[in-house]
């Protein structure tokens, strides 16, 4: 009967392709997920509308289908065999469930109309965690990772804001 019961309060999860209608709830979700910077409301209009089919929505519908985690990206317009990931975010109350994996993994097998040969992702030097993440990731998926400097400091501070450096990392898959 115990493991009955944490089986019954385990969190459901659906993951779907984004229609405009989520910007709202994807701009408050990201809102609500500190430290992540947010973009304006019209930006995650835009991922869920003209970059729908390169970004992922996660739902907890034992929750009335709350936003736990979404994934906003796209393919590289000279490269679209690369999937840009611009913004992973999964909420406190879900990590440790693998959402960003499951909905990573999701995206990549969409081959529309190019099957992904390779994922490309910025981070800042300070969030270790979205490095591991995606070492993590492209080790569970037999994968190549570099990494190499891609925006300084100098490039992103201004009008009275600092930011850190960005590197990028690059998974790039064996060709099957």
């Amino acid at each position: 009967m115990h493991i009955l019961k944490r089986m019954q309060e385990a969190p459901i999860f659906t993951f779907e392709i984004p229609e405009k209608r989520d910007g709202r709830e994807v701009y408050d979700f990201i809102k609500s997920c500190p430290p992540l910077d947010l973009n304006s409301r019209y930006a995650y209009f835009l991922l869920c509308d003209h970059f729908s089919k390169t970004s992922m929505i996660c739902r907890d519908i034992s929750n009335e289908e709350e936003v736990v985690g979404f994934i906003g990206g796209y393919r590289k317009p000279t490269e679209p065999e690369t999937l840009f990931v611009w913004q992973i975010a999964v909420s406190e109350k879900c990590r440790g469930h693998k959402l960003s994996h499951m909905m990573l993994e999701r995206l990549i097998g969409v081959n529309d109309p190019t099957p992904v040969e390779k994922v490309e992702a910025t981070y800042t030097p300070s969030n270790m965690a979205s490095y591991n993440f995606f070492t993590r990731f492209a080790e569970s998926k037999s994968a190549r990772v570099d990494t190499s400097d891609y925006l300084s400091a100098e490039d992103l501070s201004g009008g009275g804001s600092n930011h850190e450096a960005e590197k990028k990392i690059i998974i790039s898959f064996d060709k099957q």
